[in-house]
């Protein structure tokens, strides 16, 4: 390989590496702070934060990586047009066909890469996530009872109010107790809760220690008050019923006659060739204008990629509102965009 052409990779390579990790950083980063809210207001235990956001990774990846290889192209070149660089390349000898296969070698891994993560990993993972958010959202776990919030069980039937939460004991403390089942009503006060586990009659109870108990008859008005030092309350354990769509069925078992099956498949699809589309639009948009500084091709080949990106999930929806043009929508819209970046692949080409 000529010493220019190594040259070109290793600063598009380093480039690349440094987009990557910002824009991974940015996208994880945003998610994370959504799913610390998660945990702060109970919905997600704090045990699966990190699991949550690991299962979430693959898909910022397929789509981070496109846009950060299309950059680090628009860069790298826009670079090497401004200081004149490109045009002693071309001057000796450098052809499309040559630039093409010089930058092959980043491309299409890149581009393996991001067809593997969508055909097979992404659904995986997307699948473990549902299934996770699923069983917690069932779950009644004494993690994810928030300070300050009332948590109900049963259907509204059971609930529990916790004051504070001491995280370095694993304690909640100044519990408050209620359940309503028919005429009857119970409410009782705590210093500590926990939950007890019976796997034999696969039920769980209230565990409530040190407090007041007090049980009412509305329709006899009954009372009774009394102290204890343990209470419990059975628990029913609510089904698991995962929910799953389209994003988390495996590639092989999607069936193409249905419209929303079509759409995730396009979709997938779809994410490869823009990978690669995107490399020939990088280096059709990169060539900087005359007194123009380098980075000045970044905000047009930005909205190029933001209008890119756009078309496409417009085209992955058109499926399932238009069945019959949207089979095509994708399709139409790859090709449209390759005859593009070649009519800017061959103006670049040209004499300023």
């Amino acid at each position: 390989m000529p010493v220019a052409a190594k040259n070109l990779l290793f600063e598009l390579l380093s480039v690349f590496a440094l987009v990557f990790s910002i824009l991974i950083l940015v996208s994880v980063g945003g998610r994370f702070s959504g799913y610390v809210e998660e945990v702060v207001n109970g919905r997600i235990p704090i045990e699966l934060l990190w699991t949550v956001l690991v299962l979430r990774l693959p898909e910022f990846v397929v789509l981070v990586i496109p846009l950060g290889l299309f950059l680090s192209i628009v860069v790298t070149l826009g670079r090497y047009h401004s200081e004149q660089e490109f045009s002693v390349l071309v001057m000796g000898g450098l052809s499309p066909l040559r630039l093409f296969g010089w930058l092959a070698s980043i491309v299409v891994p890149l581009t393996l890469i991001v067809a593997f993560l969508s055909f097979w990993v992404t659904p995986d993972f997307v699948g473990q996530f549902e299934k996770i958010m699923s069983e917690t959202k069932a779950s009644d776990s004494i993690n994810q009872l928030p300070a300050n919030v009332v948590k109900t069980f049963d259907n509204g039937k059971k609930m529990v109010f916790v004051k504070g939460i001491d995280t370095e004991n694993h304690q909640l403390d100044n519990i408050v107790y209620g359940s309503v089942d028919g005429p009857h009503l119970e409410f009782a006060t705590a210093q500590s809760i926990n939950i007890a586990e019976y796997p034999e009659l696969s039920t769980r109870a209230l565990l409530l220690t040190n407090g007041e108990y007090l049980t009412l008859n509305l329709e006899t008005g009954d009372l009774l008050n009394a102290a204890f030092e343990e209470f419990q309350h059975r628990i029913d354990k609510i089904p698991v019923v995962a929910k799953f769509n389209e994003s988390s069925i495996h590639t092989v078992n999607l069936d193409l006659s249905k419209p929303s099956h079509l759409s995730e498949f396009q979709w997938r699809v779809s994410l490869p060739i823009m990978t690669l589309i995107v490399s020939l639009l990088g280096i059709g948009i990169a060539k900087v204008p005359p007194r123009r500084g380098r980075y000045s091709q970044i905000a047009p080949g930005l909205t190029l990629f933001v209008l890119y990106i756009a078309s496409v999930v417009i085209g992955r929806n058109m499926t399932d509102w238009m069945p019959a043009l949207g089979a095509y929508a994708l399709t139409i819209l790859h090709l449209v965009f390759l005859i593009f970046g070649l009519v800017l692949l061959r103006k670049s080409w040209l004499p300023t």
